[in-house]
């Protein structure tokens, strides 16, 4: 981006901010079959994906509509999209989805916003076999210890959202101990503001939430900074 980053991201929403600011930037995450957005918000961009809860056999996907979305200049990441083992269609139907949007991400140089339940092994050998270099944010992570690792072991980012909120003693343990440079944070499609979030985590990870804006800033712009 070429002006300052506003002070809040908000890496992943269903909404924009119930009081908008100019201190927030939000990615706003949309079907491909919604309308194309029009917006002159420049702190507001998209993602465009297929949910693996509404991929099914008997709906054909227009990949070429699909692709000319994601070309588009305020949509930048690809998502959300993965994988459900507890909801959706089988993973059989799920997993070729998944890994053509995962070869599109990597065509048009997009990040991707992941969704995963309890499928992480089919994740990582996903990201191995398509020999995967964009970078993956793994959103509203709530898994175990075990599972950070792995995802931290395959080089993926991590986005935490209003579980943060809530009292879990190992959660927060995890969050506190990643890696700065893998981490984001999200509202999903809670009506929270993301401030309550930043707050909850700077509070988790013990820093101010001065110090927690300036590594988001940073973790943004090592994704974004060449393509915005």
């Amino acid at each position: 981006m070429a002006n300052k980053l506003p002070f809040y991201i908000d890496i992943h929403a269903h909404h924009l901010p119930a009081t908008p600011s100019n201190d927030v930037l939000t990615v706003l995450n949309r079907l491909p079959l919604d309308p194309m957005p029009i917006t002159s918000n420049s702190n507001v961009y998209y993602s465009v994906g297929w949910h693996p809860w509404w991929v099914n056999e008997q709906s054909p996907i227009d990949w070429d509509n699909f692709a000319f979305q994601l070309q588009q200049s305020n949509t930048i990441l690809v998502g959300e999209c993965g994988l459900d083992h507890l909801r959706g269609a089988p993973l059989t139907i799920q997993i070729p989805i998944f890994e053509q949007q995962i070869r599109l991400a990597q065509k048009y140089q997009k990040p991707i916003i992941v969704h995963c339940v309890r499928a992480w092994s089919e994740l990582i050998s996903l990201r191995r076999s398509t020999q995967n270099t964009i970078p993956m944010i793994i959103h509203g992570f709530v898994a175990k210890p075990t599972v950070l690792q792995m995802l931290l072991s395959a080089n993926c980012h991590v986005s935490f959202g209003t579980a943060l909120l809530r009292s879990n003693p190992v959660l927060h343990h995890s969050f506190r101990t990643m890696p700065a440079n893998k981490l984001f944070l999200e509202t999903d499609d809670s009506q929270i503001p993301i401030q309550e979030i930043y707050q909850a985590a700077a509070a988790i990870r013990k820093i101010s939430v001065e110090e927690l804006s300036n590594i988001l800033h940073k973790n943004w712009n090592s994704l974004f900074c060449n393509s915005i």
